[in-house]
């Protein structure tokens, strides 16, 4: 029987987040239009760091163009965050649709997949500013199986393989 844990308040739900991520054995898979530099990114960054260092598949997908267009002014930010991660052993990819290529078009699935038995869900972006909006987020605990990490392997799968971009920092 799963169980549900209901978030209104997008802080609340980023601590639950750090703590539940932390508790990863085999694999975390994490969709979000942004995942912007700040403090909250830096937490996530550290734990799914940590893990990857433990050997736990983790991995992080992102909107290409959402992480321009969300906050601006932190895109060179979020490349050096993005090219930190990889550097660390964590798998970053940028959803770039297959076809056809609308602005709209775009990574909207806010997802946090840990193992098999936990699942965040809702519509929250990881960023500062976020934790001062209205919204909603789930936490489902239970037996899912590999549901949610497949979405990932499907969302990928709609993206531009082979085509997504390496950032580098000069």
């Amino acid at each position: 029987m799963n169980q549900y844990t209901l978030f209104t308040k997008v802080q609340d739900y980023y601590t639950d987040l750090v703590e539940k991520l932390a508790t990863a054995q085999h694999s975390i898979s994490m969709t979000y239009l942004s995942f912007d530099s700040g403090e909250w990114s830096e937490r996530i960054a550290q734990v799914l760091i940590a893990k990857a260092a433990e050997g736990v598949r983790v991995r992080l997908m992102v909107d290409e163009v959402g992480q321009i267009f969300d906050e601006p002014r932190h895109a060179v930010n979020n490349i050096g965050l993005f090219n930190h991660l990889r550097s660390h052993g964590v798998q970053v990819d940028f959803f770039r649709p297959a076809s056809p290529l609308h602005l709209n078009n775009r990574l909207h699935c806010k997802i946090a997949a840990i193992d098999n038995r936990m699942v965040f869900l809702g519509g929250s972006n990881i960023g500062d500013y976020y934790t001062t909006w209205i919204d909603t987020n789930l936490r489902v605990d239970g037996l899912l199986g590999d549901t949610f990490h497949n979405m990932y392997d499907y969302l990928n799968s709609h993206s531009q393989n082979g085509n997504t971009p390496t950032y580098v920092l000069d």
